[in-house]
């Protein structure tokens, strides 16, 4: 079973990984007074074989914009503060995550 470490290794098998339109999709312009669309990503995400680690990727690197793992910003800003540490310390430590490609 192969694994990914600290990098981003499982970014080759993720839903998105071929998306012609990701980053519209997945970071979507801001429009003052317009509550952004983010239906698409999510449900992109929900057939992801990676988002755990996508998730975790955009907690270590404390990536503040767009959808990752399937939550937005704001729902990433909600994770436990303890957790988010857990995770960073584990990604940094270069601890072995397990993953299954397709």
């Amino acid at each position: 079973m192969p694994y990914a470490r600290r990098d981003d290794d499982w970014a080759e098998e993720a839903a998105c990984a071929n998306l012609l339109d990701a980053d519209k999709i997945f970071f979507p312009p801001k429009v003052k007074g317009k509550k952004t669309d983010y239906r698409r990503a999510k449900a992109v995400c929900r057939t992801c074989p990676v988002r755990a680690h996508c998730l975790m990727y955009a907690i270590a690197h404390k990536i503040p914009y767009g959808v990752w793992g399937g939550l937005t910003e704001r729902e990433r800003a909600r994770i436990d503060r303890d957790a988010k540490m857990r995770i960073r310390r584990m990604w940094y430590r270069g601890e072995l995550i397990r993953f299954e490609r397709r």
